[in-house]
């Protein structure tokens, strides 16, 4: 009884077994296969991809025991084949970054998700990349076909929002399951239809996979074709194989991760928490193996499988390097979140307006929110393209305009350089570089710039989504712009000020084309109505004009060496005498090749005749804008360029300012007018300090031997040690007579004199006296140990017409010249030197040298350490020293054994680079003075 009833039950059994085998659909046999078979097919795979890249190592133990690709063979061949080979239709598809993307999602508007017809809606705006890349769109008909498994599980259009803030996702449709090929588009028309909705974390769309802490890093495909199945880590390079479509699945509150390139999705193999490999398979029915849940990890997300939550996706061994593979395991030990920056335009436009403030062709300073002390400006003030964007306190061309380009965003343009600020690359990775670029119609160049808070604005790169930062947060000199997704607010805030497109102060007023051809007030005149010509830059007073703007908003432009207005009278620019006149008014407007003057009673533009590039080019004014001919520069300048000069009564070049002969280095003695005279007791370094809010620069005047500034004291002028004050500060003010005033910036007096032999003194107001007006004259002066020397040498005789001081404590070796005996000393050389250590000095002397002199040093001591040492080229100084050579190796000419200069090193004679010795041989003769001193 009882083995028939057990016959029965096998029976039973088997019929089931055989009755539900045949009810399996086609693709759940296979996933049922794959498991049967522990996914044989796709291990078989692996070994033959690590087989193909010259892996000679067996099965699936070359890939766990050696995750990571040989950089210098296995990487550079993975490279080489896929992502730096832009070529074939991946060359179009980086191009085409966001039509794609839009192709990809199939109906972002509600329509029908069975999209059959794949060619991408194109966005005007595109283009322009293309041709960055220097490539050109693909065209519909190389896109892999779209099929219903393509689109089973896409969202409904995007909500446009900032990328780095918490958003609320769009309705995506509910599936209910992830439905087959044949199932896709009745199950997505069934669920719009019935009005089911649910919202996951981010928008469906395209994105790159950013690894945090790690900036260029992104999760790629191992190579670049559309059968690859392992995914690792490869830098930043703009191409889809590293663009991953997120589709929102309601049922499970989770993911379908699509490859943009391969159009495969993100798998995982296992359910284990060990480290298993992550693949790329096509779309498997009712796999939670390719679903995926976001977990908000700060601004970043842990990407977690649906299939346990315990597992998510991390690199080998926690690797932040290219070349590592992705793996899934256990997300209690993985630190590695993502950034997932959006790709889809519509997900890269940030929530907000553009502030009212803000408008198209405006001049901007725009600081840095933190420190509105610290304003935008390409490093050191450069012009040139790839400057990098820094923040500063002292830019020189920190001034922007605003450009419409297109959809609400603006091209951001510095003035100085007609640059735009610009990603250096196409870079999506958070900590992208910014920099200044020419100019053209790139998404690289456009920025979206929405309002913060009162006064405070965010500007977000059109191609990225990201957020202009200052990097690390921090207000410092020359700190550099990128862009971010996960920084802090502190760090993306700026504020942009209304300015003026040019500050008042003194510039060279040169072409755009050749910024060293210069207007110029020819043959030094001062009359009105003569006519400017250009000649090339020679730091010429009648090549300075003060630049000032008006209440108005207008600009007069005077010249510094006249005093005189540039104005346009029938069409000549000339030179007249009344600022009010609006023939002598100008507009400043900043075309898109850079600056012009309109005149505001005319409307003719400032031109150089015919364009010309050569000197003496008459300046014109032409009715019709000209790019060519009218496109100007301003470049800062000084009236005086900072140096040292004789400074003398106008009209009397040898009645020259100076410190009181009789003591000229005490302070409170006052300043006095002399004959001119080769003497440092004469000569002033004159030094820019500053200017007022209208332009008018100040200067201290120190004298080049007492080293005292020349101070106003009630209406005395004495010298005095500086000390940065008001008294110590003169301004320049032009005259129309000629030469130009200094005006006490504390008094608001003018220094003056009555002429020879008599004291400088600061009595009245400038009325443009004669004895008010000054000139200066370039001279050379010394300054510091310079100047020390210079005083041993005039303080001696010499019988030749050359003399050395050579500063021991400092180690430096000055040579002195003079034409003849009656003529004044003049620093020739200025060299540095090694002298004696401290237990073999060089001895200090203030003698007239023998002249004895021999080519080579003696043979030593085989004993002495100079036994190994050879030197050249020996002048005599004294007690068996000499001036020579560094030292060479023994019987070299080549190769040195001690060539340090700036030390105490030798035992007792002064070392000199050899070209200087080789002079110092052939020119110091018996005679000479020679004077060496400690200080």
């Amino acid at each position: 009884m009882v083995r028939s009833l057990t016959g029965r039950m096998v029976f039973v059994t088997c019929t089931v077994a055989l009755w539900l085998c045949c009810m399996v659909p086609a693709a759940l046999a296979d996933e049922t296969a794959e498991a049967t078979t522990g996914g044989v097919a796709e291990q078989t795979q692996v070994v033959a991809d690590t087989q193909d890249e010259g892996s000679n190592e067996s099965g699936d133990a070359a890939i766990v025991e050696q995750p990571q690709v040989v950089e210098s063979a296995g990487e550079n061949q993975v490279e080489s084949g896929s992502d730096d080979a832009e070529t074939g239709d991946d060359a179009g598809a980086v191009a085409d970054d966001d039509g794609d993307a839009a192709a990809d999602e199939g109906s972002v508007d509600g329509g029908d998700a069975g999209v059959t017809d794949d060619a991408p809606a194109v966005d005007p705006a595109v283009s322009d990349d293309a041709a960055d890349n220097g490539a050109t769109e693909q065209p519909a008909a190389d896109e892999e076909t779209k099929t219903a498994d393509d689109t089973a599980a896409e969202a409904a259009k995007a909500t446009v929002t900032e990328t780095d803030a918490a958003v609320d996702a769009p309705v995506a449709v509910q599936t209910g399951t992830i439905v087959s090929t044949a199932k896709a588009k009745t199950a997505k028309k069934a669920a719009t239809a019935a009005g089911s909705s649910a919202s996951g974390p981010i928008a469906n769309g395209t994105y790159v996979l950013n690894f945090k802490n790690s900036s260029k890093l992104m999760v790629n495909l191992e190579k670049k074709t559309k059968s690859a199945i392992k995914v690792m880590m490869k830098n930043d390079s703009n191409s889809k194989a590293q663009q991953w479509i997120f589709e929102y699945v309601a049922k499970y509150n989770a993911y379908l991760i699509k490859n943009a390139y391969s159009k495969l999705y993100l798998t995982t193999k296992s359910k284990s928490a060990g480290r298993e490999l992550v693949s790329q398979t096509s779309l498997k029915k009712n796999s939670k193996m390719q679903l995926w849940t976001l977990k908000k990890s700060g601004k970043a997300y842990k990407i977690v499988s649906a299939a346990n939550k315990k597992i998510g996706l991390g690199t080998w061994s926690g690797k932040l390097k290219a070349g590592y593979y992705v793996t899934v395991q256990s997300t209690a030990a993985n630190k590695q979140p993502f950034y997932l920056i959006p790709v889809t335009k519509s997900l890269m436009k940030p929530a907000g307006d553009t502030p009212a403030s803000i408008a198209a062709d405006k001049f901007y300073t725009i600081s840095f929110n933190r420190d509105q002390s610290f304003d935008i400006s390409p490093e050191g003030g450069s012009t040139a393209a790839k400057a990098a964007a820094v923040i500063s306190t002292s830019p020189t061309a920190d001034k922007w305009t605003l450009k419409a380009a297109g959809d609400g965003s603006f091209q951001v343009v510095n003035l100085a350089s007609n640059k735009a600020l610009s990603l250096k690359g196409k870079s999506r990775y958070s900590g992208a570089e910014v920099v200044q670029a020419d100019r053209k119609n790139s998404k690289l160049q456009q920025w979206w710039i929405r309002q913060d808070s009162a006064g405070v604005i965010r500007l977000v790169n059109r191609f990225n989504g990201l957020t202009l930062a200052v990097s690390g947060a921090k207000a410092k000199e020359n700190a550099p712009l990128v862009t971010t997704y996960g920084t802090s607010k502190k760090a993306r805030r700026f504020a942009a000020k209304d300015t003026a497109p040019v500050d008042n102060g003194v510039y060279e007023i040169a072409m755009r084309k050749n910024t060293n051809q210069a207007l110029n007030i020819p043959n030094n005149s001062v009359e009105s109505m003569a006519q400017l010509k250009t000649l090339a830059y020679n730091k010429l007073l009648t090549q300075k004009f003060l630049v000032q703007r008006q209440g108005d908003g207008t600009y007069t432009l005077r010249s510094q060496y006249s005093a005189r207005y540039v104005g346009d009278n029938e069409g000549k620019i000339v030179q007249g005498t009344n600022d009010t006149d609006k023939a002598q008014r100008w507009n400043i407007v900043f075309m898109d090749t850079g600056f012009v003057l309109k005149n505001t009673k005319t409307g003719n533009y400032l031109s150089i005749s015919g364009g010309s590039t050569a000197n003496n080019a008459p300046v014109v004014a032409n009715s019709a804008y000209d790019s060519g001919s009218e496109t100007l520069a301003f470049l800062r300048r000084h009236t005086i360029d900072d140096g040292s000069y004789y400074v003398y009564l106008d009209g009397d070049t040898d009645a020259v300012l100076g410190t009181y002969k009789p003591n000229p280095t005490k302070s409170g003695v006052k300043a006095y007018v002399y004959d001119k005279a080769e003497d440092q007791k004469l000569k002033y370094f004159i030094t820019y300090v500053g200017q007022d809010a209208a332009g008018n620069e100040q200067y201290k005047i120190v004298n080049a031997y007492s080293n005292m500034a020349v101070t106003g004291s009630g209406s005395a002028v004495k010298q005095g040690k500086w000390k940065n004050k008001a008294r110590q500060k003169w301004a320049i003010e032009v005259s129309p007579k000629g030469g130009f005033a200094f005006v006490n910036v504390k008094s608001g007096l003018a220094l003056q004199s009555n002429g020879k032999n008599s004291a400088a003194t600061a009595v009245g107001k400038n009325v443009n006296l004669k004895k008010q007006r000054w000139n200066i004259e370039e001279t050379v002066a010394y300054s510091g140990l310079a100047l020390q020397a210079y005083k041993k040498v005039v303080a001696t005789t010499s019988n030749t017409n050359y003399a050395v001081a050579v500063n021991l404590s400092q180690h430096w070796f000055y040579v002195f010249e003079r034409a003849n005996k009656n003529d004044a000393w003049k620093l020739k050389y200025e060299w540095r030197c090694s002298n004696g250590a401290k237990d073999t000095p060089t001895p200090a002397v203030n003698i007239l040298s023998s002249g004895a002199r021999r080519y080579k040093n003696p043979q030593y001591n085989p004993e002495d350490e100079l036994f190994l040492s050879s030197f050249y080229y020996m002048t005599y100084i004294a007690d068996g020293k000499y001036i020579h050579t560094p030292l060479y190796q023994r019987g070299s000419t080549t190769v040195y054994r001690d060539k340090r200069m700036g030390r105490s090193i030798s035992h007792g004679c002064v070392r000199v680079e050899t070209k200087n010795a080789i002079w110092v041989y052939k020119h110091i003769k018996r005679g000479t003075r020679m004077i060496t001193y400690y200080n």
